[in-house]
């Protein structure tokens, strides 16, 4: 199934792009 593999590929991705996104924001709250 080389639709799913490239379907879990692009949710992966967008989950570390959310929690890269949301980290910088907490790192960010937490140094002010």
């Amino acid at each position: 199934m080389k639709m799913k593999k490239e379907t879990i590929q692009k949710v992966i991705n967008f989950v570390i792009t959310v929690l890269t996104a949301v980290l910088s924001s907490f790192c960010v709250q937490s140094c002010k």
